[in-house]
């Protein structure tokens, strides 16, 4: 279990804290945002990888860009071996984002739109900086929009999130994480059209 890696790890860096009960997906987030006792935060998926050059990426963006809220990352994507495989999906997210050689700054309405027209933000890359989150956490009501939901309601209060250009993160893509289960039985996509309408609604009013 956790424990044990964390004992082989013997680092005092690393610590262990087991939820008192299943919290669902947004609950682990949240509890990971809250748990964390310094100013930025990687919420690391459990089947994916850090790579080597990650930590580095994200402080420098982080003095860079010191009013960011988050930063965000590009990804390879790798199969259950741990080996790049070609994605289709994640090959589109490199066409809709504005741009993958330069960073990337999203603010205000602009920024929403340009998600909306296809969230080109991996998710698990993401830092987020505690500070000027506040309060703000993940929506427990979604179970595959709960990241879009939460960067869109970031941009609409007036926070700024950054993506750069560097590759820092191995994506692990398999026929048993939480996107293929939720495309399978279609609730991303009810998801995704009730967020819609929502957004849609909030702009209109």
């Amino acid at each position: 279990g956790g424990a044990a890696v964390v004992e082989r790890i013997a680092d005092p860096r690393v610590s262990y804290a087991r939820n008192p009960r299943t919290l669902g997906m947004a609950g682990n987030w949240n509890r990971g945002l809250d748990l964390a006792d310094t100013d930025l935060v990687t919420l690391l998926h459990a089947d994916d990888e850090l790579l080597p050059n990650y930590a580095a990426t994200m402080l420098a963006g982080a003095a860079a860009y010191p009013a960011a809220a988050a930063l965000f990352c590009r990804a390879v994507v790798v199969g259950p071996d741990g080996a790049p495989v070609f994605s289709l999906a994640d090959r589109v997210k490199d066409f809709i984002a504005p741009s993958t050689t330069t960073p990337v700054r999203l603010a205000g309405p602009a920024g929403i739109a340009a998600l909306l027209r296809g969230n080109f933000i991996m998710c698990p890359t993401v830092c987020y900086r505690k500070a000027a989150l506040g309060g703000r956490r993940f929506d427990g009501r979604w179970r595959f929009v709960l990241d879009l939901d939460f960067f869109t309601r970031l941009l609409a209060a007036g926070d700024e999130l950054v993506g750069l250009p560097e590759t820092a993160y191995a994506y692990r893509r398999h026929a048993g994480n939480a996107t293929a289960e939720y495309t399978e039985s279609l609730l991303r996509f009810d998801e995704e059209a009730a967020l819609y309408d929502r957004l849609a609604a909030e702009a209109a009013g």
